[in-house]
């Protein structure tokens, strides 16, 4: 039996698909945090929308299966997936109190060494989604 045939066999069983997922996001991430020599930070962008929502986005992870969408996390929601291109349109940076709010919140949720960005890299994402097809090939 083949390496990707026994991997696409896990990943049919229920059970190890969270657990597949969630160690196929971490190598990801560990991926792209060498190649920008990001060591433990975690790149954030804080935004708010028209709607004063809050929210932050983490360009540099995850936020489905394919590496299309990232990952954000919604002050008042929790985590969520975001498509970077669409909330970068609807929303503008958080900036003063708004910006303080979004920073404590992950700090609460866990989230250490937090370097906040202005914008991400086009060759962040290319190399996000890069790296998922070269770990994964075509399962």
């Amino acid at each position: 039996m083949s390496d990707k045939t026994m991997l696409r066999d896990l990943l049919n069983v229920p059970e190890l698909r969270a657990e597949t997922a969630a160690i196929r996001t971490s190598m990801i991430v560990e991926q792209i945090r060498k190649r920008y020599d990001l060591k433990d930070e975690v790149l954030v962008m804080l935004r708010k929308d028209d709607q004063d929502n809050l929210f932050a986005l983490f360009p540099a992870e995850r936020g489905n299966a394919l590496g299309t969408l990232c990952d954000c996390y919604c002050v008042d929601g929790g985590h969520m997936s975001g498509d970077y291109d669409k909330c970068i349109e609807f929303s503008e940076p958080a900036k003063g109190d708004d910006a303080q709010k979004i920073l404590n919140a992950l700090k609460l949720g866990g989230y250490e060494n937090l370097r906040v960005i202005k914008r991400a890299s086009y060759r962040m994402h290319k190399y996000r989604m890069r790296a998922l097809n070269q770990e994964w090939g075509d399962v």
